[in-house]
């Protein structure tokens, strides 16, 4: 076919009917026969009746060659029929003119045949009519296919396309013929197929690719593109036939079948290796033989290196046993009767001999496999190696029964315990009665002067005892039941949960959770065990802080209502079931499941809050919406004692910095100026009052700010302040004084006077740098006697002061060290002195400590050391404690267990560096990575030199 017999346009050809067709085809001069895939004729025009001579339905069902052969018997077609021909055919007898037979495949997208079309017309004398009509009938065949069809010249460039081209893609002639075609290929595609069309014109190979064409619509869509060429006789390409089919759906269903394949195949990897994994021995057996089909290598290590193909080796060789030690037969092993009776067993327990030789203790299940007609196909198995389990059920029955024993034990242990606060009851009456007769008495005004010290030194007399016999019984109380007993003292409420939100700030640091306080419009004090009240509150706390993810909020609130006091700690975390809420504070008692694994812990700390509180009197109660909906702990402290109600009764650990009051015969303390340092009025006054009824010249200030604006401008002889107050307590205030004041400072004799009166308590106020330490209730003559154990020694002795203070020559040696030779020098002097290895001045720089200057006892080269983070130094205590801080503070300090140092440093002592505005601006320690002891003129000279340390940085920049 060549260019110029192609039609101008096939637009001209209209979508025909059916039936319109038939007619059609019907009156032409040409005979249309069309074939199945076998090559049969399915189809035939009356033209063919008349060309054929034989009728429309005889040729239905006949072969194309035999069909022929009605015209010219000596015909023969290769079969089936592949490619387009053409051919003559001779008749028989003179019925008509030689006939001409065009034989076209019809083909599908991939390129599978589904049948012919076959063309009859009469040999004319004139050629060119002839080769016309025939190009009028092939170009009618092409535009009536399915398919789209182009041809190509022999150079590659199409010269026609049928009219399917322009209903798919939307463009003219002019937009498809030639190499313009190439526009309407995705533009991926087009240097590719461009490459592919050109070899194989050049080659003159046939033509197959796959690529993206423009719909209409604007879509591309994948095709299936197939071209071959015809040849003349010898052998040179005149014209290549084209077809293009939209496989896109084809190409979609096979890349979602690829897709599903390969996710088979992960899950299917997944799968195995999951199977592999697992805790459980897993094994399957064939139902109709019994033979193995597959097994894991815990299952092969519980039976030993390979498992036996045949079920009867569990029977034979390690046979299987009941609890009782009877052997199981065949049809009592769980495999077999899930393969023979469809059986699900759960969890049976038997035991046979392990892979080690031992005998061991087994937990199985066993299920049925079913095929898709309701057969049994396998069964399946899974094992757990359950002895070391057996062992501590065994063990946890030995542990239940002695429970149950010291249970027993305990139960008496109460009754004794009850008896004996019963008899205490009795007894607490008989001071009581003294102490109220002789009250009476007093008020009555009756009595004379003799009768008036004796009521008196009555009273004081049963008072001391009550005392002695309370904390006789509670200590008693303690030993009986093992129960904390509660130290009363005052304490301001504010600063109790502030120091509670302290205490676990870091933590909250860590996982960056928001601590938000809100606290009581003012300061309130009452009477309790401040150390149990605050260990309330951080209980609650850590367990806000605990189950609240990252980035959550927790939220301490102080509320007074009516005569309550109500401490709120709310948080917005993992939230407590309902079924688990009214057990939340029990004692071992936690939530099941993963998130109390996750989190740990044994269930007492909620317990603690329980009995704390209610030992003061209060009640504790527990809210949540459920889990993931936040919790809140309410805890309601009565307010009848109010610290300006009653006095606080003197504790047991206070007795012991008391004499026993005979006389007045305390020393004077003429010509003595003391500053007394205390929030409470009364406290203060009393202090003050005692020490001027034996001549001090005594001045007074109700806080730590006008404490030190009073040393500063007037220093006095001795200190006495209390531990306890707002804003500034009393470990902090004396280091302020000693920082402040600098070499005087460290000189200056201080007492502690405070209601924390334990022995760990006396400790912690050594190790913040108070000489001395009295317990409130404060009595006048431990007071007087610790006043001038103090002043004497710092009035007539300069050269032998309080071993708390440094030595003047060792502090001046250092100084002029530190001013002519700078700080490491005045280090070397100080780690001389040292049991320490190490002797440090950290500068701090944000989250950071920079090693300013290090000495090494062992390496004298060592000059400088590593910088390090703030949070893992125990130089982290020192600034946030604001003062001297040692390792001996570990009773008193609860950060110091959980501290990220103790593994690296066991012994430290520390004190912090300041710049002008007061500011802690870095540290001047010694260190050991081994315990050691700090001698006691470390702390006053590290104290005393820490000023001119800290201008030297300043000045050093």
């Amino acid at each position: 076919m060549s260019a110029s017999s192609t039609p101008k346009s096939s637009a001209s050809v209209a979508p025909l009917a059916p039936a319109d067709l038939g007619a059609l085809l019907d009156r032409l001069e040409v005979a249309l026969l069309a074939a199945d895939g076998e090559d049969r004729i399915v189809f035939a025009n009356r033209t063919a009746e008349r060309l054929l001579g034989t009728t429309v339905d005889a040729l239905h069902g006949l072969a194309v060659e035999g069909a022929l052969r009605l015209v010219d018997p000596q015909v023969a077609l290769a079969t089936p029929l592949l490619e387009p021909h053409a051919l003559t055919l001779a008749p028989r007898g003179a019925r008509h003119a030689a006939l001409r037979v065009a034989v076209v495949p019809l083909k599908e997208g991939d390129g599978a045949r589904y049948g012919a079309a076959v063309a009859l017309a009469e040999r004319i004398e004139a050629a060119d009519a002839e080769r016309d009509d025939l190009l009028a009938y092939y170009q009618f065949v092409i535009e009536a296919m399915p398919q789209m069809v182009w041809t190509a010249g022999p150079d590659g460039a199409v010269d026609y396309m049928n009219v399917r081209w322009r209903e798919y893609t939307g463009l003219r002639d002019e937009e498809l013929l030639g190499w313009a075609w190439q526009t309407a290929l995705h533009p991926d595609d087009r240097e590719r197929c461009a490459h592919v069309w050109r070899t194989s014109v050049e080659g003159g190979n046939v033509y197959d690719i796959e690529y993206r064409w423009r719909r209409a619509d604007g879509m591309y869509r994948w095709m299936l593109g197939r071209a071959v060429p015809l040849r003349d006789r010898d052998g040179r390409v005149t014209r290549w036939f084209g077809t293009c089919t939209d496989i896109d759906d084809q190409k979609m269903l096979l890349e979602e079948r690829q897709r599903l394949l390969a996710d088979l195949e992960s899950k299917q990897a997944l799968l195995d290796t999951i199977i592999q994994q697992m805790p459980a021995g897993i094994v399957a057996r064939d139902a109709k033989t019994g033979q193995l089909l597959f097994s894991n290598t815990q299952f092969q290590s519980m039976v030993g290196a390979s498992v036996p193909v045949a079920l009867q080796h569990f029977v034979g060789d390690n046979p299987i046993r009941h609890a009782d030690g009877r052997a199981y037969a065949m049809a009592e092993l769980p495999m077999v009767r899930a393969m023979t009776r469809g059986e699900v067993v759960v969890d049976e327990e038997f035991s046979m001999r392990r892979s080690d030789g031992s005998e061991g203790a087994f937990r199985c299940s066993a299920t049925p496999i079913w095929g898709s007609k309701g057969e049994i196909l396998a069964g399946a198995l899974s094992l757990l190696d359950v002895t070391d389990v057996k062992k501590r059920e065994r063990e946890r029955l030995g542990l239940l029964a002695a429970e149950k024993a010291a249970r027993a034990e305990a139960e008496a242990a109460n009754r004794a315990k009850d008896e004996f606060l019963a008899m205490a009851s009795h007894e607490l009456r008989t001071p009581l009665n003294a102490i109220l007769g002789w009250a009476q008495l007093l008020r009555s005004g009756q009595l004379d002067a003799s009768a008036h010290l004796r009521a008196v030194e009555t009273i004081e007399r049963n008072g001391r005892a009550q005392v002695q016999l309370i904390e006789d019984i509670l200590d008693g109380s303690r030993i009986i039941t093992g129960k904390l007993h509660l130290e009363v003292r005052p304490f301001e409420m504010n600063e109790l949960v502030r120091a509670a939100l302290d205490a676990v700030r870091p933590a909250a640091e860590a996982k960056q959770i928001r601590l938000e306080h809100s606290a009581l419009a003012e300061p309130l004090r009452m009477l309790g065990d401040a150390e149990r009240l605050q260990q309330v509150v951080w209980n609650l706390l850590s367990n806000a802080l605990k189950f609240t993810p990252k980035g959550g909020t927790v939220a301490v609130k102080c509320t007074r209502t009516g005569d309550d006091v109500e401490i709120v700690v709310r948080d917005d975390g993992q939230g407590i079931a309902p079924d688990f809420l009214p057990h939340v504070f029990e004692r071992f008692r936690q939530a099941e499941g993963s998130t109390t694994r996750r989190h740990g812990g044994l269930g007492l700390g909620l317990a603690l809050v329980r009995h704390l509180t209610e030992a003061h009197g209060g009640t504790v109660r527990a809210e949540s919406q459920g889990p993931g909906k936040g919790a809140a702990f309410y805890v309601h402290l009565p307010m009848s004692a109010v610290a300006s109600e009653r006095p606080s009764l003197p504790s047991r650990a206070g007795e012991t910095d008391r004499a026993t009051p005979t006389t007045l015969s305390a020393p004077q303390l003429q010509g003595v100026t003391a500053l007394v340092v205390d929030d409470e009025a009364d406290a203060r006054d009393l202090v003050a009052t005692v020490l001027r009824s034996k001549g001090a010249i005594v001045t007074t200030a109700a806080g730590a700010e006008e404490g030190l604006r009073l040393i500063l401008r007037n220093p006095p002889m001795v200190l006495l302040s209390d531990i306890a107050m707002p804003e500034v307590d009393g470990y902090t205030f004396l280091a302020q004084v000693r920082t402040a004041t600098g070499a005087a400072g460290a000189t200056l004799p201080a007492i502690a006077i405070t209601a924390y009166a334990r022995e760990e308590d006396r400790r912690r106020a050594a190790n913040a740098g108070f000489q001395a330490h009295v317990a409130k209730p404060v009595e006048p003559e431990p007071l007087i006697a610790a006043v001038a154990n103090l002043v004497p020694a710092v009035r007539e002795a300069p050269t032998s002061r309080s071993p708390r203070a440094p030595r003047p020559e060792a502090f001046q040696k250092l100084t002029r060290a530190l001013e002519l030779h700078g700080i490491t020098a005045a280090l070397r002097i100080l780690n001389a002195r040292s049991a320490h290895r190490f002797t440090a001045v950290y500068r701090l720089d944000g989250a950071m400590l920079r090693n300013v200057a290090m000495v090494d006892s062992e390496d004298a080269q060592v000059e400088r050391g590593d910088d390090v983070p703030l949070e893992a130094s125990y130089c982290s205590l020192v600034t946030a404690r604001g003062h001297t801080f040692t390792t001996e503070d570990a009773a008193e300090d609860d950060r110091l267990r959980q501290h990220p140092a103790r593994d690296v440093v066991r012994s430290y002592c520390g004190t912090v560096l300041r710049d002008a505005e007061g500011r802690p601006m870095g540290t001047l320690c010694h260190f050991d990575p081994s315990p050691c002891d700090i001698p006691v003129s470390e702390i006053p000279l590290l104290e005393a030199l820490a000023p001119y340390v800290a201008t030297r940085l300043l000045r050093e920049g």
